[in-house]
């Protein structure tokens, strides 16, 4: 027998309803899309609507043929209820017949393919206003195609299964070598799928760890692990007392014209281990599966092993089990996720990599970049060094947009990520040939300048929303072509962000001249030689003041930054007060532009 799968999508949509259920004036409106796969001539479909009190508020059996085109879509238009008290409403759809030949004469026995059954799905009902509910559905179908023995089809995907205790001749199975190096009873979870070269189709193959339960003890068989063989601690992980000797994956691709990829898993299993059996789960695609997750909203096929393998007295009761095979060679199953229930697995098989456990990595989305569901880091640090469980920094990685979800706040930023410099700096401000004054508002409001501007050695400043939300520690300067040209401080505790850091009282950070800022600066703003009264720091103006330190002509102070230093500077050949850095200033002396980039970690 084989089988091949073939997909339907339904799409619905609940649009305003009328209070009233004997006389309904809202629409419901169904779309049923095209099968996917030739043959199908009509298909027969029964679907209703009710609201919170059960109360039918409409059904109808459909025809594609009477209703579309006989290809399998039809289009229908009903009612849904949107009283007060009555959401919300289900809205059911049953697949009852496929037929096959001219006009649909010939209706295919329901034996010879598999029903996903009554698919129900609850929305609330708004009066005038159209609410969209969408079926998809897949519908496993035998067929005389495919080169596998016994296989089913992924939309574009053929795969086969079983687990196997017996050879073909009905002996147990012996291929692993147990403690005393002897081959021993060996149960094999066999999957293999190809995809559709002519469909562009790759293969992704996907599992669930392999568990054997017994009587006395638990096994956990990590698909991920290995090639070759496996041990406890090294791809086994046992509870109570272990029922395996040992286990192995293999894994590969056969390049035989098209795209087949296999993945078993063996086990070794003790002659002493009692009450066995063996549980997991499966599926394939065509495409990468975000996350390992099935489609959200489709009924998803997916393997499944259910199977006893030793009885109460340890027996070995297991055979060959393809498949959607049937008793006493049952137990390897097809089944359906559900539309709202998504199936996830943890080790994903695909083109260019080993099986690999299924965590959340980079991924460009549009023109920024974010983690593989969807979901933000609050930093760039964040993103560069994440949990390594759940996330990994992988992927579409490098320098540039990432989004963030800080302080309740979602934005772009960009990222600094050159991992071989331990990075994953935020950008909060930008300067090149321009200034920020020390009384610009912006220093101590929430706002931005200019936030899209990622130009980062063009001419302007700007100020970016991670400057108002992202907590750091270190902060750091740098000129806005080399980054390794710059200068960090470490504040040694967490800071709430950068408004906040500049919202704070004025300090000083150190005593004495900082070469950094001089040599950023034009020679008018340079240090004249006078070092006296240097300090560094930051809101150095709420730090000094603007009294004048004395010294006369050529060492009179007081010059203010934002994060910088007051010097004596170079004006015009005389020794005068001024600053350098970040909103640097002075009373009498002349201002520069400034080419830097500020960071936060």
């Amino acid at each position: 027998m084989r089988a091949v799968l073939a997909a339907l999508s339904m799409v619905a949509a609940l649009s305003s309803c009328a209070p009233e259920i004997a006389q309904p004036t809202a629409s419901l409106s169904l779309t049923v899309a095209p099968l996917s796969y030739p043959g199908i001539t009509d298909a027969t479909f029964d679907i209703a609507v009710r609201n919170a009190s059960s109360q039918v508020v409409f059904q109808k059996s459909l025809t594609s043929r009477g209703y579309g085109p006989g290809d399998g879509s039809l289009s229908y238009v009903g009612t849904c209820d949107a009283s007060d008290g009555e959401n919300p409403n289900t809205v059911s759809l049953t697949l009852t017949g496929l037929f096959t030949g001219a006009g649909g004469a010939v209706e295919i026995p329901a034996s010879q393919y598999q029903n996903p059954g009554t698919l129900e799905l609850d929305v609330d009902c708004v009066e005038n206003t159209d609410v969209a509910v969408q079926f998809d559905l897949t519908i496993l179908r035998q067929a005389n195609q495919g080169f596998f023995d016994i296989a089913v089809s992924f939309s574009d995907i053929y795969c086969s299964a079983k687990l196997d205790c017996v050879d073909q001749d009905g002996a147990p199975l012996a291929l692993l070598h147990d403690a005393a190096g002897a081959r021993a009873q060996t149960v094999v979870l066999g999957l293999a799928c190809t995809g559709d070269i002519a469909a562009g189709g790759e293969t992704w193959l996907y599992r669930d760890p392999v568990v054997v339960t017994c009587a006395d003890g638990t096994a956990t068989v990590d698909p991920g692990a290995g090639p070759g063989n496996l041990s406890e601690g090294a791809g086994i992980t046992s509870t109570g007392t272990a029922p395996l000797f040992g286990a192995a994956v293999y894994y590969g691709e056969e390049l035989l014209g098209f795209n087949k990829r296999y993945w078993n898993v063996l086990l070794g299993l003790k002659p002493d281990a009692t009450g066995c059996a063996v549980t997991t789960q499966a599926t394939a695609s065509p495409d990468a599966l975000t996350l390992g997750a099935t489609p959200a909203g489709t009924t998803w096929p997916i393997i499944t092993w259910d199977v006893d393998v030793t009885d109460a007295g340890d027996a070995v009761v297991c055979t060959t089990h393809p498949v959607n095979g049937e008793a006493p060679h049952d137990g390897v199953a097809t089944a359906y996720t559900g539309l709202t229930t998504p199936a996830s697995f943890g080790v994903a098989y695909g083109p260019g990599l080993p099986p690999t456990p299924v965590v959340n990595q980079i991924v460009l989305a549009g023109t920024f970049r974010q983690w593989t569901d969807g979901t933000f880091a609050d930093s760039c640090d964040a993103y560069l060094n994440p949990d390594g469980v759940e996330h990994t920094y992988a992927g579409d990685t490098g320098d540039g947009v990432y989004r963030l979800l800080a302080a309740g706040q979602t934005f772009d930023a960009w990222c600094h990520m050159d991992e071989a410099l331990g990075e994953g700096w935020t950008l909060v401000m930008k300067s090149v040939a321009d200034r920020w004054t020390y009384a610009d508002a912006l220093w101590t409001t929430v706002g931005t300048l200019n936030p899209g501007d990622w130009n980062l050695t063009a001419a302007g400043r700007a100020k970016y929303p991670a400057f108002d939300y992202v907590s750091f520690q270190v902060i750091r300067s740098t000129d806005p072509a080399t980054f390794t040209s710059g200068l960090s401080y470490d504040f040694g505790a967490a800071q709430a962000s950068a408004l906040w850091r500049f919202q704070q009282p004025g300090f000083q950070i150190a005593t004495g001249y900082i070469s950094y800022w001089n040599t950023i600066t034009p020679a008018d703003g340079q240090q004249w030689g006078c070092t006296t009264y240097g300090t560094q720091g930051f809101n150095m103006l709420d730090y000094t003041g603007t009294a004048m330190l004395p010294g006369g002509s050529f060492c009179d102070w007081n010059g203010y930054a934002r994060w910088g230093q007051r010097i004596n500077m170079n004006n015009g050949g005389t020794g005068n007060h001024g600053g350098q850095g970040w909103g640097a200033e002075s009373t009498i002396g002349n201002v520069y532009d400034l080419s830097q980039l500020m960071w936060v970690r």
